[in-house]
């Protein structure tokens, strides 16, 4: 499980998993969700098109037996779009969990692929067209992700290596002709920052650049909201189904 936090991939539902080594096989065992399941298959080049034969008996609706080239247009972008929108849901729900900038974009990145690898025979140019667009929508969101893990990075060791400017105290004192008087200080150094300081550092810029990446995450995943949306009324008014 540790390894594959460490590589993005790590799911809830793994969370009271056990291990269990047999000689050169490592193996983990525990309940795994429909969504795990969905998201675990995302990371395997297993064929999409079973995953677009699930919705389509999942989310059959009135439509019939296609008996005409319009009908089989209409069956085929409703499977599409119900594909397409089903993982947008999954990912939400995903994002809405703790997890590491890591394994948010891992999961933007294999289901941009899982699009990707969906059915297009049949399929209205207009839904893939908006399916390429949250394909690539979502690798633009994986790269915002991946950016501000490698700038955390580099900016965790700027912090960690960064002085502090103190003075220092010319102690001693002296007599005037008013009486005595002290010492002051007597000039700078620099110091390295100590341990607590450094961690602070290094806490604060994660922070700061998680809520960067979040800014401009949400505001793609806004549009490709808005999208949806869009092309929901579309295809619905084109095909007179429920899409």
């Amino acid at each position: 499980a540790e390894v594959l936090e460490r590589r993005g991939a790590m799911l809830d539902d793994m969370a009271n998993w056990k291990g269990k080594v047999d000689g050169k096989r490592v193996s983990l065992e525990g309940p795994l969700s429909t969504d795990g399941l969905r998201r675990i298959t995302s990371l395997l080049s297993l064929p999409t098109s079973t995953m677009h034969s699930a919705t389509k008996v999942e989310e059959a609706t009135a439509v019939e037996t296609p008996s005409d080239p319009a009908t089989d247009m209409a069956v085929a972008t409703q499977q599409y779009f119900k594909s397409v929108t089903r993982m947008l849901d999954d990912l939400r729900g995903q994002r809405g969990k703790s997890q590491s900038v890591g394994q948010i974009g891992v999961w933007f990145d294999n289901y941009a692929r899982k699009i990707d690898r969906l059915p297009m025979v049949g399929v209205d140019p207009e839904a893939l067209d908006y399916g390429g667009y949250v394909a690539a929508t979502l690798r633009d969101a994986a790269m915002s992700v991946k950016g501000v893990g490698i700038r955390t990075r580099v900016r965790k060791v700027e912090a960690s290596n960064q002085t502090v400017t103190e003075g220092y105290y010319a102690g001693g004192y002296r007599y005037g002709r008013y009486g005595a008087y002290g010492g002051g200080y007597g000039g700078t150094y620099e110091r390295g920052l100590t341990g607590a300081e450094a961690d602070s550092a290094r806490a604060q810029v994660s922070s700061q650049e998680r809520a960067i990446g979040a800014v401009s995450v949400n505001t793609l995943l806004q549009d490709v909201q808005d999208a949806t949306s869009d092309m929901r009324r579309k295809l619905t008014q084109k095909y007179m189904i429920e899409f």
